[in-house]
């Protein structure tokens, strides 16, 4: 059974963050979170990128993308077709910043069945700031039944702030 992430990235200099423009991270195959992209420090800005048919297995988290540390800005990008315990699509970890804009995150699943969370879109973890704007995140699936499906908080000290003009469908696929 072969297991590989896409990528990897561990960038500490935050006057130099990684920039990452129109490329494909596909067919990710992972035991643990971020099939697709897993950012460990540092500044990732994604631009007119495709993330998608990216897998981690159990409970681990992010399919699509694992944010454990730093901040990262999502633009113009589509992501889709991922599947992870928590956050099928995206993960964001304890005291990261994610920024979405202009994108399109779609039938990704969420696939943890012992909690109502498991977030099939996106999994916003204690602490953590997301900001949506102009973004599409529906169609996405929790597969434990009643699940939140498209944007899920961890907790109650999570922040997601909607800049307008999203459509957030929260209804389990």
């Amino acid at each position: 059974d072969d297991q590989y992430r896409i990528l990897e990235i561990n960038a500490s200099s935050p006057s130099n963050p990684v920039i990452l423009t129109q490329l494909t991270f596909a067919n990710g195959r992972t035991s643990t979170s971020g099939a697709g992209i897993t950012q460990t420090d540092g500044d990732v800005v994604i631009t007119q990128s495709t993330i998608r048919d990216n897998q981690g297995t159990g409970t681990s988290n992010g399919g699509g993308i694992y944010l454990i540390a730093g901040t990262m800005s999502v633009t113009n990008s589509t992501i889709t077709g991922n599947q992870n315990g928590f956050g099928g699509g995206l993960f964001a970890s304890k005291s990261t910043i994610l920024t979405i804009s202009n994108s399109t995150i779609t039938n990704n699943t969420g696939s943890v069945t012992f909690s109502t969370i498991p977030g099939g879109g996106i999994y916003a973890a204690p602490t953590s700031t997301i900001n949506i704007k102009g973004t599409i995140v529906s169609g996405n699936i929790a597969t434990v039944a009643n699940g939140t499906a498209d944007v899920a908080d961890g907790s109650t000290t999570a922040t997601i702030n909607s800049a307008g003009y999203n459509i957030i469908d929260d209804t389990n696929s």
